[in-house]
């Protein structure tokens, strides 16, 4: 700040250089002399202004006279030295960010008539190891703890009746806390990445739970719900991967979108009747959970709410319920497949002839399956429905179905789309004549060590080729216009692409990821247009050459996305009659 005669008083001792008001109340800035460690408020400043000793790495103590009432947002912030303070009888109100990334604060004594503990005013204080909190206490902003990770053992005081979004934050080793009886909200993320609490009780009080309240709690092994509660968020118990045993109370509605996904011991789940919504991934990779069992109640599920749960054999539905049925095991909602449970030791299934849909992740990490039938009745199969059946080697569709069929096991639609191939058929793969799109992620993580694509194929999806890892050369014919993104993104062992396209449009990140990429080949003349405003071969460390026509170097030197990498340009003569890769 600024100096004002006529506003401020400067006053230069021993320990530093001081700056108060004209009345000497309010302390507005202080620096400290190089070998000051501590320093000591005068007695009759009843203000620390905002900021006033924020920055200052060299003190390791800071007293204050019992005349302060008031301390400003960010009055230590960043004192990294700091050590202990007591905090006068008089404040009512800690500020925002107050002792933020005070790293060495071990002690603080609260005052016994504090109200109001501000955002962050503690984030970062990560050598606290333990606060003690007057029952006066009623409010705790956002983030008050956040990155505290001293902090072991907490107890609210009974006037706490809400904890802000981030308050304990990645408070790695808070182990035990208890709540008051009058709690009534957990905000979004409040204990996210607190990974050493291991049991918490939440009193019936509560009537909300944020999502992601309690993510990423990894030694969560038990849990108490509330009967308030109506909603189960995003999140709010994903990753808690100790966590063995959940009984969500009746009056609860709708379980939210990944709510216990990764919850890889869970081993029991009781739902109840009240249920009506069950949300996208809620339950993805449990892999521990044996049965599910859907009361009549619910209506909605959202795709892949079973997904990869590997020990998943079984999945019930109350006979009464109007929306879902289970047949031996496997959840249809009328004439949709919704889930094949992914712990199944089923190598061969044939889908019913009544079935018209099978939505997106129905099979989804089903790693016993090897052979799929398609029935004739079937003109609806969505993105993913397959995906991550490690053992697939076919998929066959019924001769009738006029909206499907198969070659060499591998899945077309009418309009000339490939949509799967199963996962495991390794060699080489040929797409026949007539295929004009490689479906969205239709390759994604697949075995085959190559692939031969048909010269009329026009369009590469979005993560069409995505983790191939045994792909080491792919050609794309002069047909391709469009290459979507993520096309070829983390096939870790392909070395070669050849472009040979001449009106060619390659989206971001379509090429990226692939590490061992050395050699890209052009033919066409005009540089494809790149459309996407990150790095085209970002995170291809190994890529040394991109070959393209002579007389054409100075096109692609001023051309968007390849002329970051003109250092890697090779110069070739191509008569219109080469194929590129015969003479490379």
């Amino acid at each position: 700040m600024l100096f004002n005669p006529d506003k401020h008083l400067l006053e230069e001792t021993d320990a530093g250089l001081a700056i108060f008001d004209k009345a000497k109340a309010t302390l507005i800035k202080f620096t400290p002399n190089e070998t000051t460690t501590c320093y000591e408020i005068p007695d009759g400043i009843t203000s620390i202004g905002r900021a006033a000793f924020m920055d200052r790495k060299e003190l390791e103590e800071i007293v204050l006279p019992d005349s302060v009432t008031s301390i400003g947002d960010y009055a230590f912030c960043n004192c990294r030295k700091l050590m202990t303070m007591t905090l006068p009888s008089g404040i009512t109100d800690i500020g925002a960010y107050t002792f933020h990334k005070c790293v060495n604060l071990v002690h603080i004594r609260l005052p016994q008539n504090l109200l109001s503990i501000g955002e962050a005013a503690f984030g970062f204080c990560r050598n606290l190891p333990d606060i003690t909190f007057p029952d006066s206490l009623k409010n705790i902003e956002k983030s008050a703890f956040c990155n505290c990770s001293g902090l072991t053992d907490i107890t609210l005081p009974p006037k706490i009746t809400h904890i802000a979004k981030k308050t304990f934050y990645n408070c790695t080793n808070l182990f035990s806390i208890t709540l008051p009886d009058g709690l009534k909200s957990i905000d979004e993320s409040a204990f996210e990445s607190a990974s050493g609490l291991y049991s918490i009780d939440i009193p019936d009080s509560v009537t909300n739970i944020g999502k992601s309240a309690f993510y990423l709690c990894q030694e969560l092994a038990d849990v108490k719900l509330p009967k308030g509660i109506t909603i189960i968020r995003y999140k709010t118990f994903a990753r808690c991967s100790k966590l063995n045993r959940i009984i969500i109370p009746e009056g609860v509605v709708a379980i939210g979108q990944e709510a216990f996904s990764m919850c890889f011991r869970l081993t029991e789940i009781t739902l109840p009747e009240s249920l009506h919504t069950i949300g996208r991934g809620a339950f993805h990779r449990c892999g521990s959970l044996p049965k599910i069992y859907i009361p009549k109640n619910v209506n909605s599920i959202g795709y892949g709410a079973f997904s990869a749960c590997f020990g998943l054999k079984s999945i019930e539905v109350d006979e009464d319920n109007f929306a879902y049925q289970a047949r031996d095991g496997v959840l249809y909602e009328h004439h949709s497949i919704i889930a094949f449970p992914s712990g199944r030791n089923d190598e061969t299934f044939a889908v019913a002839e009544d079935v018209t849909d099978i939505s997106s992740s129905t099979f989804i990490g089903c790693q016993n399956i090897k052979h799929i039938f398609i029935s004739h009745s079937v003109t609806n199969i969505e993105k993913e429905a397959f995906s991550g059946c490690y053992s697939l080697e076919s998929i066959t569709v019924d001769d009738r179905n006029k909206k499907y069929h198969s070659i060499d096991g591998l899945l077309y639609d009418d309009k000339g789309t490939l949509v799967a191939c199963p996962m495991g058929i390794t060699g080489t793969v040929i797409i026949p004549a007539g295929t004009i799109t490689i479906g969205y992620r239709a390759f994604l993580g697949c075995r085959l060590s190559s692939v031969r694509i048909a010269d009329y194929v026009e369009t590469i999806e979005e993560g069409a080729f995505s983790c191939c890892d045994n792909l080491t050369v792919i050609t794309i014919p002069a047909y391709v216009t469009l290459i979507k993104e993520g096309a070829f993104t983390n096939c870790q062992n392909l070395k070669t692409i050849n472009l040979t396209g001449r009106n060619l449009t390659i989206e971001k990140h379509a090429l990226t990821w692939t590490e061992k990429l050395t050699k890209v080949v052009l033919y066409s003349e005009d540089p494809p247009n790149y459309v996407g405003g990150s790095s085209m071969f970002a995170n291809c460390p190994k890529l040394k050459s991109i070959i393209i026509p002579k007389e054409s170097l100075e096109k692609y030197k001023n051309a968007p996305g390849w002329r970051d990498y003109s250092n890697h340009f090779v110069t070739k003569g191509m008569r219109p009659e080469d194929h590129p890769w015969d003479f490379i």
